[in-house]
């Protein structure tokens, strides 16, 4: 008798719960902005993109080359960047080389809009790091680890981003052609250690379970036939380029989760969306 009276006191709440519901429509319409990237390396010249943000289903335009992009050296005007069509896409291109240690800022003028900017400073020159390639041959195949040791500097806080490259030759007469090749993690698991693409085209990370000590990380990749060499670059990034590849990286992981938490990801443009981050770049060649 007891436990009929719950199930009718249960079901009674549901009606009830169910009679309360109300639909509230919300009038949610996120503002246009100009969207301005640029990852500022040392010895390179400037390179930005500026598009422009999109309202949800809506179509992305793509590249903008109407916009006026400038770049100022430790608060010196520097130059106006020109624009260039790579690959039917509009980008701004500098002309002179930047400095490590230096401070950056870059505006960009889209008609319509306020002006934006967003400014980093270049880390200076990258820490001391060493790395070997080890074959090993498992059923025919041919499987090369590489062991990274990265001796970490102990005056500050450092952030890091590992890639690795491939250059394929056909044997077709054609200049031998770079890509991104496919690594993975081997070592032991760190929370600090992100996958900065989801086809394992890159690991961004920082010290903050070795600061200041030697920090040895393993990789394994495969040799195909027509690979030659492979070049692994090791970086080091300003805070915000490390901010943003690594909340870019748990944006695209969360995506399709629909229970998880929101991800924002890091920016530091003035009246508009992007990054303009800093990044210094060491390399190491492997001849398989």
């Amino acid at each position: 008798m007891i436990m009929k009276h719950i199930y009718l006191l249960l079901i009674g709440c549901a009606v009830a719960s169910a009679g309360c519901i109300k639909q509230i429509e919300v009038d949610f319409t996120p503002e246009v902005k100009p969207v301005l990237n640029a990852l500022l390396q040392c010895d390179s010249v400037v390179k930005a993109d500026v598009s422009m943000s999109v309202r949800p289903n809506e179509f992305l335009e793509g590249q903008r080359n109407d916009a006026v992009v400038k770049v100022y050296e430790n608060g010196v005007f520097m130059e106006t960047l020109q624009m260039k069509l790579e690959y039917n896409n509009a980008r701004y291109v500098g002309t002179k080389r930047l400095k490590s240690g230096s401070h950056y800022r870059v505006t960009a003028e889209v008609p319509g809009y306020p002006m934006v900017d967003g400014e980093d400073v270049i880390p200076g020159q990258l820490g001391e790091f060493s790395a070997v390639l080890e074959k090993r041959s498992v059923n025919g195949a041919e499987d090369y680890f590489i062991k990274l040791k990265i001796n970490d500097p102990a005056t500050e806080r450092n952030y890091y981003r590992v890639r690795l490259f491939a250059w394929y030759d056909y044997n077709n007469g054609i200049t031998p052609s770079r890509s991104h090749a496919v690594f993975t993690y081997e070592g032991p698991e760190f929370w600090d250690l992100y996958q900065g693409d989801e086809s394992g085209f890159q690991y961004v990370f920082d010290d903050a379970m070795f600061g200041g000590h030697i920090r040895q990380l393993l990789f394994k990749t495969r040799k195909w036939t027509s690979v030659k060499k492979f070049e692994l670059e090791v970086s080091q990034l300003s805070r915000d380029a490390y901010l943003y590849l690594q909340s870019l990286e748990l944006q695209r992981i969360k995506n399709h989760q629909a229970f998880a938490e929101k991800v924002t990801v890091h920016n530091n443009i003035r009246n508009g969306l992007g990054i303009v981050g800093g990044i210094a770049i060491g390399w190491k060649i492997f001849i398989p």
